[in-house]
């Protein structure tokens, strides 16, 4: 019996749905050359719900999560702990060095001083420049701060000593002092050559 027009449209129809179906599947299902079946991702099935405004659990832009940024300031810290004693130490050690050095460099321009004028500049104050001295100090900062604080001071016939390049109201320590004391003379600040004196320290030219 032959079916009616209705009927034959409906078939043709139905046949193209199926066809287009199946070429639908033959998209996502693909033969790799090797023979396997693999699945594209970027052809979706029909009927297959959209992804795209899905919420993942990963946010797209990666960021440190509140325990990663905790360890990080706790590693930071620990780092600090340790470098900022030895960055201390290293600072005190230079400024010790600078000060010995400079101690030098006063002591042999007062010698240079007594030996072309056959004696020694008279007594000055803390931060004042000794008469007679300027040129022989040149760019060494006499009125100005030590090394380890405090000022410059020349001592002539006081304190029981001939001569001597003193410092004044110092800020170093006394374990400071003790080292450039070790450094230079005995390690003892009550006697020697380097030793406390009224008010701060002396390095004695000459007794």
């Amino acid at each position: 019996m032959v079916g009616s027009s209705s009927d034959v449209n409906h078939g043709t129809t139905a046949g193209g749905a199926r066809a287009g179906r199946g070429q639908e599947a033959e998209r996502v299902l693909l033969i790799s050359p090797a023979g396997l079946a693999r699945y594209d991702p970027k052809v979706r099935s029909p009927g297959w719900p959209s992804n795209k405004g899905m919420k993942t659990n990963r946010s797209d832009k990666a960021g440190f999560t509140l325990t990663e940024m905790m360890i990080v300031v706790a590693v930071i810290g620990l780092l600090a702990a340790l470098a900022i004693p030895n960055f201390a130490k290293a600072r005190q050690s230079a400024r010790s060095a600078a000060f010995i050095n400079d101690l030098r460099v006063a002591g042999g321009a007062f010698q240079m001083y007594a030996i072309e004028n056959r004696g020694y500049p008279p007594n000055a104050s803390g931060g004042t420049m000794p008469s007679g001295m300027a040129s022989y100090l040149g760019n060494f900062s006499w009125t100005g701060n030590t090394p380890i604080g405090g000022r410059w001071n020349w001592d002539y016939n006081i304190n029981g000593y001939r001569a001597g390049v003193a410092v004044t109201s110092v800020s170093a320590d006394i374990q400071q002092l003790t080292e450039i004391d070790t450094k230079i003379d005995n390690g003892d600040l009550s006697a020697g050559q380097f030793r406390s004196r009224p008010s701060g320290y002396v390095s004695i030219i000459e007794d």
